[in-house]
């Protein structure tokens, strides 16, 4: 949540989160897309505003993905990073995008080379506040929810398609703002992006979080479940 000027710009996010992003995900930040997602207090009708934005922007988002056509098939998948308010309205905003861009495929006879359920690759969610009203389908993306013990405004309570962590970042004054999630940000981006089998996700990020907690000789262990249980 920030400033109404800072509705759907790259000045909400942190500069280093966004360097982050860039050296994670290979793209460069001028090729990022920027939505406001601070649509509404209630989760229900962020996911709605978002189901309606997600269908309308499909179309330009679509015509990015011919670009990198191989062989007649789409090859690019798309990721999506939210933060507070933002995820609840992310989750409607993927499921709009995914479902009409594969109308529109459909209706122009083009496949996708990693079949029409898996347009959305994954998605990180930072903060997600209300979370016990998001609930992630079960198709071929992959989503980790990640709140901070000493953020009240957020939740590890998702349902469903996710992976949710409960961390501590003692050393963060801000434990909501999108800057104390960078180092996480930075280690769930590399395990999402070399993470081959959805199945495997919840033992990876367990794992990079045993790793993180290790080298940064914290003692609070945090707590990771997934939404499904």
């Amino acid at each position: 949540m920030g400033g109404d000027s800072e509705r759907a710009s790259s000045s909400y996010w942190n500069s280093k989160i966004r360097s982050t992003i860039s050296k994670q995900t290979g793209y460069s930040q001028s090729s990022f897309k920027y939505v406001d997602g601070d649509q509404g207090f209630s989760a229900s009708t962020r996911i709605k505003a978002g189901l309606i934005k997600g269908k309308a922007d499909a179309a330009s988002i679509y015509a990015r993905m011919k670009k990198t056509m191989k062989g007649g098939k789409i090859t690019e998948q798309i990721q999506f990073i939210t933060h507070s308010r933002g995820s609840a309205f992310g989750k409607g905003y993927m499921d709009g995008v995914s479902a009409e861009i594969a109308n529109l495929a459909k209706k122009e006879g083009i496949e996708f080379a990693y079949g029409a359920g898996n347009i959305i690759e994954y998605s990180v969610n930072l903060a997600p506040h209300q979370s016990n009203s998001i609930d992630y389908k079960d198709n071929g993306s992959k989503n980790v929810n990640i709140s901070h013990v000493g953020d009240y405004l957020s939740g590890d309570d998702g349902t469903g398609n996710v992976v949710n962590v409960e961390s501590a970042e003692t050393n963060a004054f801000d434990q909501h703002g999108n800057s104390t999630y960078n180092n996480e940000l930075n280690f769930i981006l590399n395990v999402l992006n070399n993470n081959k089998k959805k199945s495997n996700l919840l033992n990876e990020v367990k794992a990079a979080y045993n790793k993180y907690n290790k080298d940064a000789g914290k003692r609070d262990r945090p707590v990771i479940t997934s939404g499904s249980n």
